[in-house]
């Protein structure tokens, strides 16, 4: 789909209405006043070109379409309802002038063709008052259906139109997300892994692809446990610990000498604990490439402690103070988060599960 205005009026659009909107109504009178038998001859010519004045009605049925178009321009529907009643009355009367006008015309010029294809030997229409009078009735009814079926199809081509729109907005507003999340994984992944991964993948192609199949699929395993979760602001310290196992995983693969050692004593009591999404990743990007840097993870009933050694500095304060407020917005005063220029190597992180007797849930709830 293109990005395209909406063009509610049109030149030929509105011609086609009109048009077709006089046709028909010409050919519902001439059923109501001549037999099927008339049908084949010259007489519905006469009638819908003389009598009915096919042309004209078209015209005033562009008129009307043009006037449904512009509904919403009037700032009271009376107004709008006015206008109509007084085209209406303005088409009637001038509509039996000339057809009147070109029965008389044409029965100067081609008095046996006239007379042979009028009804009954009829020339011409009883009388402009009756005739004026006829035509209101009939343009007010058929105009009314024209307008109000222009009016509809109008809202419902709007409707679509904003549908459109929404649906192209929605497209965009997706497109910004997805590079959004891009970046905020990026911001958490250290670019020259990936970067090196991949110049190191294509290496390993050329000469061993044995062992590159093996680093493809540490990498596209490290990406989706990263992917995941850029997918909700809050996971669990199991899916981080995983997430860590990933990252050691590829490191190992590609033979890093300061690759992580993750260890944790009760895997299965980790998925209780929540956990920012990604905040493992920044912790361990603080170890350097050499070294031996492990993260163990001890898990007693509502305790929990991360402990992370083996780094090569402090985490900066930007990121400690980001760590305090995504895990107070999850433990409120519940954790704590240690790292001091006493023990530069470690980091470490207990958490604390609300117990019953507090009257808390026992499940930390996000509230940022």
């Amino acid at each position: 789909m293109s990005d395209r205005p909406f063009a509610p009026v049109g030149p030929w659009i509105t011609a086609w209405w009109g048009i077709g909107w006089g046709v028909a109504v010409g050919i519902v009178e001439y059923l109501a006043v001549a037999p099927i038998d008339d049908w084949g001859s010259v007489r519905p010519l006469v009638f819908w070109l003389l009598y009915w004045t096919m042309p004209y009605w078209c015209l005033v049925g562009c008129l009307f379409v043009a006037l449904a178009d512009r509904y919403d321009q009037f700032i009271r529907r009376s107004q709008f309802v006015g206008v109509f009643l007084l085209l209406c009355a303005i088409s009637a009367a001038l509509q039996p002038v000339l057809s009147i006008a070109l029965v008389r015309m044409t029965s100067l010029v081609f008095p046996h063709w006239v007379q042979s294809a009028t009804d009954r030997g009829r020339s011409e229409w009883s009388g402009w008052t009756t005739l004026s009078v006829y035509q209101l009735w009939e343009t007010s009814f058929y105009g009314t259906l024209l307008v109000s079926a222009r009016i509809l199809a109008q809202r419902g081509e709007r409707t679509r139109h904003l549908l459109y729109q929404r649906a192209m907005a929605r497209s965009r507003t997706e497109g910004l997300l997805d590079a959004a999340r891009l970046q905020a994984l990026q911001s958490q992944i250290d670019p020259h892994l990936l970067l090196d991964s991949m110049s190191e993948l294509e290496q390993r192609y050329r000469t061993s692809p044995e062992s590159a199949e093996r680093l493809l699929e540490s990498l596209v395993d490290f990406l989706r446990h990263a992917t995941h979760g850029l997918q909700v602001p809050v996971s669990t310290l199991g899916a981080e610990l995983r997430l860590a196992r990933a990252y050691a995983q590829l490191q190992q693969e590609r033979g890093s000498a300061g690759a992580w050692q993750v260890s944790d004593d009760s895997s299965d009591m980790a998925s209780a604990f929540r956990f920012p999404s990604l905040l493992v990743l920044p912790l361990m990007a603080l170890a350097g490439d050499d070294g031996h840097p492990t993260l163990r993870v001890r898990t007693n009933g509502t305790r929990a402690v991360l402990v992370l050694r083996g780094l090569s500095g402090q985490p900066s304060s930007l990121l400690r103070h980001q760590a305090r407020l995504r895990l107070g917005a999850i433990y409120g005063q519940r954790f704590s988060l240690k790292s001091n220029s006493l023990r530069p190597d470690r980091i470490t992180i207990a958490l604390h599960l609300p117990t019953s007797n507090q009257g808390e849930a026992l499940e930390p709830r996000y509230t940022g």
